[in-house]
């Protein structure tokens, strides 16, 4: 069972891929995964916290400050992979030009 940080149950947000999908905010995410013993007798929680960088920051791959064309290339890529939102690929176009 997947849950936020206050133990309610995270419903799967894309069912269509393989394993839970859980929507990530930028900056940081709790998330619990409750595992329970196949008879059923003992379950564990783990918490996991996880980060998000803005979508600028995580295609500057150099870490220069400034987005290049490689990376713009990077997040078009992404974006028709359907792996980035649309205003995410925007964002670092923006940046890109705005360099």
């Amino acid at each position: 069972q997947i849950l936020d940080a206050n133990d309610a149950a995270i419903a799967d947000f894309d069912s269509n891929r393989v394993g839970h999908q859980v929507p990530l905010a930028i900056g940081q995410t709790t998330v619990k995964v409750r595992v329970v013993s196949q008879d059923q007798t003992a379950h564990h929680v783990y918490t996991i916290a996880v980060t998000l960088a803005d979508a600028v920051s995580r295609y500057d791959r150099d870490g220069n400050g400034a987005i290049d064309g490689t990376e713009v290339v990077a997040a078009a890529a992404d974006y028709f992979a359907n792996l980035i939102s649309g205003d995410e690929v925007l964002a670092v176009i923006r940046a890109y030009f705005d360099n």
